[in-house]
């Protein structure tokens, strides 16, 4: 699936100069497992700056964000408003970006608009400031955006790695006939199929392992959402030996470049 990641310039001229050439704004919500993980990330490839507005999260997103806050690396804003629907979703989301931009204008020089499962990856520059700096005179650019299908980026690879230990490998996916009885054979499930709740209790075997790398986003009442994985962990979590959960288990894997 493709699409495209925008970096916008927000003036072309600051009277006292920028404080930040780039930055990022993104809108989150219960995603504090991963949040100290994507700021690093963006860090280490050059982003300066980040612009984040908190949707009615009610996990521990402050006790993450502070020290950032108060190194004065992100500006921390909150959505008051609850989306009913998707088009309630957009008009809200326009909103935010359009308010920290507004925040933003003559602080930072380019912004990029992303979510916190994406990273951005400069494939040919040691870091994204390498990257923008032939788009100067550009008001804005796009940049591919590739989520991987799980087959190329999880199945094959580790099919590959686990056979090299000496294991016997079945490969399935989401359209597998009698995927349950494949299930129920196996010592280790490592499930990537980005399919929330497909894997149940009755079909794993006792004290097998199970692995979540899935990550799906489900729509909860009162226009909130949560991450969840491939597994139905509160009753696979029963028979399992070992389960990992979503999130704080693998971690997300969308990358942009």
């Amino acid at each position: 699936m493709k699409c495209y990641i925008f970096f916008f310039i927000l003036s072309f001229f600051s009277l006292f100069g920028y404080e930040h050439t780039v930055s990022i704004a993104a809108i989150f919500q219960n995603e504090a497992p991963y949040m100290k993980e994507w700021i690093e990330y963006h860090l280490a490839v050059g982003v300066d700056h980040f612009y984040l507005t908190n949707n009615r999260s009610e996990d521990d997103y402050l006790k993450v964000l502070k020290p950032y806050i108060d190194h004065g690396i992100v500006d921390l804003f909150h959505l008051d408003t609850a989306p009913t629907s998707e088009k309630d979703w957009i008009k809200v989301q326009q909103t935010a970006y359009l308010n920290t931009g507004v925040f933003a204008r003559g602080k930072t020089k380019w912004m990029a608009f992303i979510d916190l499962d994406e990273f951005i990856f400069p494939v040919k520059h040691l870091n994204v400031k390498n990257f923008l700096k032939k788009y100067d005179r550009w008001p804005s650019i796009c940049i591919n955006w590739l989520e991987f299908g799980t087959s190329n980026i999880v199945g094959r690879p580790l099919a590959r790695l686990l056979m090299l230990e000496n294991c016997t490998v079945s490969i399935a996916n989401r359209s597998t006939k009698d995927l349950k009885a494949e299930c129920l054979q196996a010592d280790i499930i490592i499930s990537a199929t980005g399919v929330a709740g497909l894997i149940k209790k009755d079909m794993v075997k006792k004290d097998a392992i199970v692995i979540d790398v899935g990550i799906n986003r489900i729509n909860l009442d009162g226009g909130k959402s949560k991450l969840v994985g491939d597994v139905d962990f509160e009753s696979v979590k029963e028979i399992a030996s070992a389960i990992t959960p979503v999130p704080g288990g693998v971690g997300p894997m969308t990358i942009a470049y």
